[in-house]
């Protein structure tokens, strides 16, 4: 299996703040992508899966775990929110 990017590059840009993707292909009948999520996420606030369904069948599924995001963004009924780096875990939104 291939991470990608290379841990170098990662840790370059990861030591400068640069937010970072970090991912690989995988041809798994015994994984699924809210077993992964599961595995992965583990509990931490703010993760999430998001998955591809449309084309799937001719251009592939894709799915994104994410965790510990730079911004967050919530509605309640008709007020938005949100909260940036450190606001995230104090829980501080602006509207």
């Amino acid at each position: 299996m291939t991470i990608e990017p290379a841990f170098a590059d990662f840790e370059a840009k990861y030591s400068q703040g640069a937010p970072q993707v970090v991912w690989t292909r995988l041809i798994d009948d015994l994984e699924t992508p809210v077993s992964a999520y599961l595995k992965i996420a583990h509990g931490r606030p703010y993760a999430f899966l998001f998955e591809s369904v449309e084309g799937g069948a001719h251009r592939g599924r894709y799915s994104v775990i994410a965790m510990k995001p730079d911004l967050v963004w919530r509605c309640r009924g008709d007020q938005a929110e949100i909260a940036v780096g450190p606001d995230i875990a104090a829980g501080r939104f602006q509207s």
